[in-house]
């Protein structure tokens, strides 16, 4: 079925991917004591493992690609899966996690800029719209914090590679698959993140608690395999620029994980800013005559 036939499905997986990612927060607060690359390395292995089941007979679809082909999964396994990871972990060293989501708080904005740029095109005013909503929603959602230049410059890096996650996603799993591209980028993150783990010399301990390894595990499952999966299926349905604006519900999915598994209260900035999120959501996806009828029943009939 079609994108233009059938987008709700697209929704349903877009919305569902980065609430699960949101989740993943929680889950890797309990990492706080465990060899950083390890656990990273560990969490996108068992995601591996996982998919590859399911990918085992569509992997073939990977011996046709190019040079070109095989760089951009590379780039994407760098950027989006190993240097994410990487520069989220250094950034909330020096700042608070509500100061560090902020900043990674505008990808969809920026995934509306790079992927409209790449076409050589001025975005949607809708889209846009959007983006700026949600962004600014999501600042009420994180609320403040307190940081530092070096936990700020990290954050910029965590965002850039956040917005060329889903930017490099969407040419790429037109021509190998959700699964094949998930199962992919899995393997090449945990084999590189594992190798800096060993070649860093740092000696770490293993613990002597489940608890971290339920952790890990409820990452693979639910972040690396679920919403990757879900991710890449969304983007073969719906343009990128779109696609971006869910990412919006990650601190969503992160307030509902922290408010059952923490037991944190859910203040009224937040409630108000999920609204917001989901408003800006619903701008960017709705069809172009139904917000023009709006903005002309609130006045603004010159857009």
């Amino acid at each position: 079925m079609s994108q233009k036939q059938s987008p709700y499905r697209g929704y349903l997986y877009l919305a569902a991917a980065p609430f699960l990612v949101g989740t993943g927060v929680e889950a890797a607060s309990f990492l706080s004591h465990f060899p950083v690359f390890l656990g990273q390395g560990l969490r996108y292995g068992v995601g591996a493992l996982i998919l590859l089941p399911f990918s085992y007979k569509k992997l073939s679809t990977l011996r046709g690609l190019g040079f070109r082909n095989w760089f951009m999964i590379l780039a994407l396994s760098a950027t989006g899966l190993y240097g994410f990871s990487v520069s989220l972990v250094e950034a909330t060293k020096s700042s608070s996690a509500a100061a560090v989501g902020v900043v990674i708080g505008c990808a969809p904005l920026l995934i509306v800029l790079i992927s409209e740029a790449i076409l050589i095109r001025l975005p949607a005013v809708q889209t846009l719209l959007g983006a700026l909503i949600v962004v600014g929603a999501t600042a009420l959602v994180e609320g403040s914090g307190t940081g530092s230049a070096k936990g700020f410059l990290w954050s910029l890096v965590a965002l850039v590679c956040d917005a060329l996650y889903s930017v490099l996603s969407a040419p790429l799993v037109a021509k190998t698959g959700a699964v094949s591209l998930a199962f992919t980028t899995n393997l090449i993150a945990a084999t590189a993140l594992v190798i800096t783990q060993l070649v860093s010399l740092k000696p770490f301990n293993f613990g002597d608690t489940p608890t971290p390894y339920l952790s890990i595990l409820y990452m693979g499952v639910f972040v690396s395999a679920a919403a990757f999966l879900l991710w890449y299926g969304g983007l073969s349905k719906i343009p990128v620029q779109v696609a971006g604006l869910f990412v919006g519900l990650i601190p969503i999915g992160a307030l509902v994980a922290q408010a059952v598994v923490g037991g944190r209260q859910v203040t009224v900035p937040q409630v108000v800013g999920s609204v917001g999120v989901m408003m800006g959501i619903a701008l960017g996806v709705a069809p172009g005559e139904v917000v023009k009828l709006l903005l002309e029943r609130l006045g603004l009939r010159k857009y």
